[in-house]
C-alpha cells in the first residue's frame, strides 16, 4: 500500500511535530485560578528564583484583598537573597513602586503592566489568562496540580533575571497581546 520510504517519511514528520509541540509555549486558557492558600505558597517560594532581589523587599497586592490577607502569612520569610518586609493592598496602583506588583483584577492588567515595565519590577498574578496578557510570573492549576507560568518577553521587559533553575520546571506562556513601548 504505501512504499517503505513513505512510511518512514510520515514517521520522520510525526516525529518533529511531537518534538515541536514540547518545546511550544504553553496556552495561558490551559490553566484553572488555583486556590489562594496555593498561589501564595507557590509565588513566594518562586521569588527565590529571581536573582534581582534582595535585602527587604515590598509587595503591593492590586486588586485583590484575600491574596493580601494569605500573603501577609509569609512576612519575614526569605526568599533567596531577599526578605519580604512588606504587603500592601489596593484597588489602584502605587504612588511609590513596591519591589513586586502582584495583579488581581483583570481590568486592571494593562495598566499595571505599563507601571511594572516603567519602573522594572516584576508583576505576578493568579489569574493565568493575565500572564499571556504581559504579566511576568503567575500561577494556575493544570490537571488539578500547581504549575508555575512564566512570561518571557515579561521578564525581559522588566528586567527581571531568572535562575535557570525555576526555567526548567515553568510552563512558558507567549505573550499574545502586542504593547506599545512606553
Amino acid at each position: 500500500m504505501y512504499s517503505r520510504g513513505s512510511r518512514v517519511l510520515v514517521a520522520a514528520i510525526l516525529t518533529m511535530w511531537g518534538c515541536l509541540s514540547l518545546v511550544a509555549p504553553a496556552r495561558a486558557d490551559d490553566y484553572e485560578i488555583a486556590p489562594v492558600t496555593v498561589r501564595s505558597a507557590v509565588i513566594a517560594k518562586v521569588l527565590a528564583f529571581h536573582k534581582g532581589l534582595a535585602g527587604d523587599v515590598t509587595v503591593y497586592v492590586l486588586g485583590d484583598p484575600a491574596f493580601a490577607e494569605e500573603f501577609r502569612e509569609v512576612l519575614g520569610m526569605a526568599a533567596g537573597a531577599a526578605t519580604i518586609s512588606s504587603v500592601e493592598a489596593g484597588d489602584d496602583l502605587p504612588e511609590s513602586p513596591p519591589h513586586i506588583l502582584y495583579v488581581g483584577d483583570a481590568a486592571k492588567t494593562d495598566a499595571a503592566i505599563a507601571y511594572t515595565r516603567m519602573h522594572r519590577i516584576l508583576s505576578v498574578t493568579g489569574l493565568p489568562a493575565q500572564v499571556a496578557a504581559g504579566v511576568c510570573l503567575g500561577v494556575g492549576l493544570k490537571g488539578g496540580k500547581p504549575k508555575i507560568l512564566l512570561n518571557m518577553e515579561a521578564a525581559r521587559a522588566e528586567g527581571v533575571n531568572w535562575n535557570p533553575a525555576i526555567l526548567k520546571v515553568a510552563d512558558k506562556i507567549k505573550e499574545t497581546a502586542i504593547r506599545e513601548s512606553s
